[in-house]
Formats: C-alpha cells, structure tokens, sequence
C-alpha cells in the first residue's frame, strides 16, 4: 500500500475495506462528472473479483467431488475453458488461481461452515455464531444454504404432488362436472378446465409445499446443527433430524402415532440418508462451503492479519482518496 494517491485507474481494491470502498464509490457517485470512473473502476474490479472466486469455487467443487486436493496444474479443457474466461480481468488477486483451487480447508472450518478465529469457541457458542452472526456483507452460510435448500425443497415437492392433484380433478371435471354444464364454444371450454386445474394445482402445492418445506427444512437445521456441536459427522445427526420433525408433524395421531412415525422415519429415511452423507461424508453443506465460501473468507481474513504499519497505511491512503474526489 502507498500513502499517496497515484493515478485513479490504479486503485486497487485488495487495499481497502468493503465499508471503504462503498464510501469511496458513493462519495464518487455523489459528486459526478470524472469521478463517475472512481465508481466504475471498484464496480469492475468487484465483478472480476466474483468472477474469479466462481471459477475457483467450480474448480474446487470438481476437486472435493473427486476427493482430490493435490496440487496439479490446471490444464484439462475444463480448466482451460474456466480460465479463459478471466483473461480479461482487471482485478489482481492476492493469490494465484492453482494456490486458490488447492488450498486446503482446515478441519473446523469445513465441519462448522465459520471462518477463521472461532477455534475457541465453546461448542453453544459456535453453534449461536454458525446460525445468528452475519459477515460484514450481512451473509451467512448456514442460514443461506438452509433457507435456499428447503425452498427448493418446498417449491419442487409442492409443484410435483400438487400437480398430481390437479391432474386427477381436472381428470374428474371433464368426466363429470363437463356434462351438466353448456359452453358456448371450445374456448369456454378450455377456459373453464384452465381454471380448475390452476385452482387446484395453487391449492395442493400450497398445502404440499409448506409440509415438504417444514419437514426438509428441519431436517436439515437439526442435522448440521449436531454436526457443528459435536465437530463431526455421524448418521445418527440425519436419524434424528428426520426423526424430530417428522414426530411432531404426526401430533394428530397421538403419543404412541408420533412416536411410532418418527422411529419409522429414523429407520427409514434417516438411516440410509446418513450413510450416504455422513458415513460417505458426502454432504453439501461443508463441500459447497468449501468449494465456494472458504476462499471467499480467507481473502477477507486477510485484511485482519494486516500489520499496524498496514492499518495505517490503509487509512492515510482513504482519507487521500476521499479528499482526491472532493476537492475537484
């Protein structure tokens, strides 16, 4: 880092905070004319930035898929046709992309889905940090990864079973309900069917949807929340967290019900599930974060490592920048 303000198109936005650089690209905004670039240049170089961590995150996803992380150059088409793609950045990263693509995820880090410095942690702490705290963008993993899985979840199982439905009462409709009424044309006709099928396909997904959604949903916070506490992975996590919703969803029928579902659903479901991803260690959640959130952290762990010379630096070359684009 320089003290002193150089040429604007050298800005590099490895210097500076994410705080910082939207300070610096709204104070840009703000006063227009030639500092409009100021603007564009941080907005470029954030892009090729997610560009870069996304051809890595693919790169490394392959890697964790194939239980592959020794370091190989990086020659294969797929290779070849990722790195094509940022020839034309603008961003220097602080790490070439072969360091990135092989760099390994420590232990904790992969079991818990947290960055750096939160080894110390007691086990309800981590588990507080895992599912509350949020990174200086307002992300968190685990509540992302969670939330977009039983979403899918939710919408695909309430759309697969409410369309059945739909199927079946428009299947009934144009048997029975056709006949004691008159259609001035074809197209009433087929107006009338559109109607019920639509009716019922919002209906049954909705109420599909929402059971699918609750039980996914649970299943999936239960199950990572055990494997964080305890720091590993074990099928017993999966057992349980089908087993625990599934309990409660089947409170119409009763203690004995509730209880006899929930085992059915360990045993079931839960027992193979939990071979398959813990056994296999074959979970999403720890290999998406790996492939694609871990190198994200480490680059803004480093700004913590800096030095207090660094720190200093960092400010005295802000405060430059800032008073650069307010004095014009």
């Amino acid at each position: 880092m320089t003290s002193q303000v150089t040429e604007i198109d050298q800005l590099d936005i490895n210097q500076f905070t994410e705080k910082q650089l939207d300070k610096i690209a709204s104070t840009a905004s703000r006063r227009g004319g030639n500092h409009i670039i100021v603007a564009q240049i941080i907005e470029e170089q954030r892009w090729d930035r997610v560009r870069f961590f996304t051809v890595a995150g693919f790169l490394r996803l392959r890697n964790n898929l194939r239980g592959d992380s020794s370091p190989a150059p990086l020659n294969g088409w797929l290779d070849r046709f990722l790195v094509d793609w940022l020839d034309s950045s603008k961003w220097r990263a602080p790490e070439s992309l072969n360091d990135v693509v092989f760099k390994q995820t420590p232990r904790f880090q992969f079991m818990t889905c947290l960055p750096e410095g939160c080894e110390g942690m007691s086990a309800w702490q981590r588990l507080k940090s895992a599912w509350l705290d949020t990174d200086e963008n307002g992300v968190n993993f685990n509540q992302s990864y969670t939330g977009i899985s039983t979403g899918c979840f939710s919408i695909a199982g309430g759309l697969f079973f409410g369309s059945q439905h739909a199927f079946r009462h428009l299947q009934e409709y144009t048997k029975h309900g056709v006949k004691v009424r008159t259609f001035l044309s074809k197209g009433e006709l087929l107006r009338s069917q559109s109607n019920v099928f639509a009716r019922s396909l919002f209906t049954y997904s909705v109420r599909w949807g929402w059971r699918i959604g609750f039980i996914c949903g649970s299943f999936i916070a239960v199950s990572q929340s055990l494997q964080i506490y305890r720091l590993k992975d074990s099928w017993t996590h999966y057992s349980l967290g089908i087993a625990l919703p599934y309990t409660l969803y089947n409170w119409p029928r009763g203690p004995l019900g509730m209880l006899a579902m929930g085992a059915s659903a360990a045993i079931l479901v839960g027992l193979p599930v939990g071979l398959m991803l813990g056994t296999l260690e074959q979970n999403a959640r720890p290999i998406l974060y790996s492939a694609f959130a871990f190198p994200v952290t480490e680059n803004v762990a480093r700004l913590s490592r800096w030095s207090e010379v660094e720190i200093r630096e960092n400010i005295t070359h802000y405060d430059d920048i800032i008073k650069h684009i307010n004095s014009k």
